[in-house]
């Protein structure tokens, strides 16, 4: 029995369904790295004064990003097009916001280690899928990107924790974090 070409569970000849698969798990993998990931992380890292407002801000940025990629991006896309102002962005705070108090900038620890661990993990795996997923395709060049970010990952990782005990004698935690701050 086959299924009528006007039936949903078909698709076009033209689409590999292994490929596809692939990009749906990491389109998934990237999702995870915004939603919880970049919550978790950023809820967990400052200070607990501003941990709501932080993972707050990593919920409306995803949503936002989503809505933007779908009314815009998708659509430059296809085309295979982007306008000259997706390339100009601003960095930095508005002049009217004013530098942080200077207690403000001063180094804290994490208000939650363990869920900043959490987040850093998904935050990581999310670029596998992220990098993984750039060739649009289940093939050596998304393997090769998968394994590439995990080693990459992992070296920071490791360079970061020896920089550490070596400078301040002692290996911290939130070490592990700084290569997925910036």
């Amino acid at each position: 029995m086959t299924t009528p070409p006007s039936s949903p569970s078909s698709s076009p000849d033209w689409l590999n369904k292994g490929d596809n698969a692939w990009q749906l798990v990491a389109a998934t993998l990237v999702g995870l790295q915004s939603m919880p990931g970049l919550v978790i992380l950023y809820g967990s890292i400052v200070k607990k004064k501003w941990a709501i407002n932080s993972a707050f801000m990593a919920i409306y940025a995803f949503a936002a990003s989503l809505i933007v990629w779908v009314l815009i991006g998708y659509c430059i896309g296809l085309r295979r097009q982007a306008p000259a102002f997706l390339g100009q962005g601003r960095t930095g705070a508005r002049p009217e916001v004013g530098p942080r108090l200077k207690s403000d900038r001063e180094r804290f620890p994490p208000n939650n280690i363990l869920l900043m661990i959490a987040g850093a993990g998904l935050l990581w795996m999310g670029w596998s899928g992220f990098n993984g997923g750039a060739p649009y395709a289940a093939n050596i060049i998304s393997s090769v990107a998968i394994l590439n970010t995990n080693v990459s990952a992992s070296a920071s990782l490791l360079v970061w924790t020896c920089l550490d005990v070596l400078y301040f004698r002692e290996a911290k935690v939130s070490v592990i974090v700084e290569p997925f701050r910036e």
